[in-house]
């Protein structure tokens, strides 16, 4: 009989379903078999893509509409789906959630190894002592952490992970997806289509989608040939995007679609020319410069994001730009703007970097966690009531 692996994420999203469908495939190679849980659709309106609903081989939902990774009922009924199916490991999101605490009481109690999913680095948000007190306690009862990059795993090990436990390259997305829809929407891009930036994503403060507009504007006043902006997306965030484009009068250069799927924002990838994810702080990883990257894009990322460090080498697979400098994004977008070259280089290598962080490599690195948090949890001795909170 194989070995079981529960994974538990809050929703599914396109790139859940992908990463879920290489660990199938590597987890079956090793003997395992994968149960994906999932713990409502609360969480999926804060997602820059409309919601993905899984088919038959998808998830088992937990919850409903109104749930999420801190309802009671999912806790409950994890608990009672972790009674039923005794897997052999437990791969839970993060230490801030009452379902993922959960998962880790029923994980001690029982000896099974609890690989959890890491997407925290510590310039995040402001840190104050007491919390991260009670943060260290939490992450340490995880058998091995699977974190996304370097700045997560300096963060797990601050925290109380040993080096030995940490695992990266979490972050990843169907790399082969976004270049293929992406390159099928640029074959067929008419000739002469005026040259345009993308954003992509949640319009909320941390992305600082108004920042990027306001740099726009300052750029169209000396552009001589037609570039456009395209925010995809929408949020809270709007009113104050809309403002800023009034204040630049550049409401014919900037189009808003709106959210969309992911065929949507694979067709815009493939009509664009540069990317731009101009986050401030707080943004934990950006798939969306993988999904930028994999289509060949090349991309302008903020030093703030959290795949900055892993992903893009300034001046060879991508420009680095610190929001907070004045004029830092609009010297980087005229650079790009005006070097075609410079652009079909960093795409290229782009493309390459973001080769190493497909899902195949993501199963791989999981299978490793998951491997290494069973024989710490075997090691360990059974402990009945570990968390408090």
């Amino acid at each position: 009989m194989p070995r079981q692996l529960v994974i538990l994420w809050d929703y599914y999203q396109h790139y859940h379903l992908a990463r879920l469908a290489a660990l199938r495939s590597r987890a079956a190679l090793e003997g395992w078999k994968v149960i994906p849980l999932a713990a409502g659709q609360r969480g999926a309106s804060a997602d820059c893509h409309e919601i993905t609903f899984a088919d038959s081989k998808g998830p088992l939902y937990l919850g409903g509409e109104e749930d999420d990774l801190h309802s009671a009922v999912v806790a409950r009924r994890l608990r009672l789906e972790l009674d039923r199916s005794c897997p052999d490991a437990v791969m839970l999101p993060g230490y801030g959630f009452r379902v993922s605490r959960a998962a880790l009481r029923w994980c001690r109690r029982n000896r099974r190894g609890a690989v959890m999913m890491f997407e925290s680095k510590e310039s995040d948000a402001a840190r104050s002592w007491p919390r991260e007190f009670l943060k260290r306690l939490v992450v340490r009862q995880a058998d091995s952490v699977f974190c996304g990059g370097r700045a997560h795993a300096d963060y797990a090990a601050r925290l109380g992970t040993q080096p030995d436990r940490i695992f990266l390259k979490y972050s990843a997305v169907d790399n082969g997806y976004w270049r293929e829809r992406a390159g099928a929407a640029r074959s067929v891009r008419p000739a002469g289509s005026p040259p345009g930036f993308l954003a992509v994503g949640r319009f909320v403060p941390k992305k600082n989608f108004a920042g990027l507009v306001e740099a726009f504007g300052q750029f169209k006043t000396t552009d001589p040939d037609g570039w456009r902006l395209v925010l995809v997306g929408d949020g809270p965030e709007r009113p104050a995007i809309d403002a800023m484009i009034d204040r630049w009068h550049i409401r014919s250069s900037v189009d808003l679609p709106g959210y969309g799927t992911a065929e949507d924002t694979a067709v815009w990838l493939g009509r664009s020319d540069v990317f731009v994810s101009p986050s401030t702080r707080g943004e934990q990883w950006g798939l969306v410069v993988n999904e930028a990257m994999a289509a060949g894009l090349p991309a302008i990322v903020s030093r703030h994001c959290g795949c900055a460090v892993d992903l893009v080498e300034d001046g060879v697979s991508g420009l680095l730009v610190d929001p907070a400098e004045p004029g830092h994004l609009l010297k980087a977008m005229r650079r790009l703007a005006g070097d075609g070259e410079l652009r079909l280089r960093l795409g290229s290598a782009g493309q390459r970097r973001i080769d190493a962080y497909s899902v195949e490599e993501f199963a791989r690195q999981a299978m490793a966690a998951v491997a290494r948090a069973i024989e710490v949890a075997r090691a360990r001795p059974r402990l009945e009531f570990p968390i408090l909170f």
